[in-house]
């Protein structure tokens, strides 16, 4: 025995209508999700005049395939050496790690940069912050993966690659 007749074009409407907004949903929770990797980017972008960055899909993708190889052995954190540029972070295991994280993590780095020599200060690491706002990239595609031992792992990858010896990023 079914629903009445009448009722079966009402409960239509209503899967029909949970079926748009669960579909809306995972759309914004996606864009989200891109927004909390890029807007930090083109935030540090914009303090320099770089140019914003936009999000591949196909970037993502890459960096993500790379991450789940990590997930086993998170530390110390390995470079894929592929074509892209690259920037990874590792977050200790208690913590919900989140993509500002990873990328502040990255932007902090400007204290460290010298603009004047083009270069670290001694004994500091700035190169992910020059990826960061390399005017020459464009676009970025990140992933955060847990480890095996519940630590997360943040790579994002950009193209063009940045960091080039002797050139400035910006």
């Amino acid at each position: 025995m079914g629903a009445p007749k009448e009722l079966k074009p009402c409960i239509l409407a209503m899967i029909v209508s949970f079926t748009v907004l669960v579909e809306s949903s995972l759309v914004t929770n996606a864009q989200t999700g891109i927004s909390e990797y890029l807007d930090p980017h083109n935030a540090a972008r914009g303090v320099v005049g770089a140019p914003a960055l936009s999000w591949s899909a196909y970037l993502a993708d890459y960096a993500r395939a790379y991450a789940e190889t990590q997930v086993s052995r998170c530390v110390p954190l390995t470079h894929s050496h592929g074509e892209f540029g690259e920037n990874l972070f590792w977050g200790s295991a208690g913590k919900a790690w989140t993509p500002l994280d990873a990328v502040t993590a990255w932007t902090d780095e400007v204290a460290d940069y010298d603009y004047g020599r083009n270069a670290c200060k001694p004994g500091k690491m700035c190169g992910h912050y020059t990826q960061v706002v390399w005017k020459s990239t464009t676009h970025v595609g990140c992933a955060l993966v847990q480890c095996n031992d519940g630590a997360d792992y943040v790579i994002c990858s950009y193209d063009p690659p940045g960091n080039w010896i002797g050139e400035r990023p910006f």
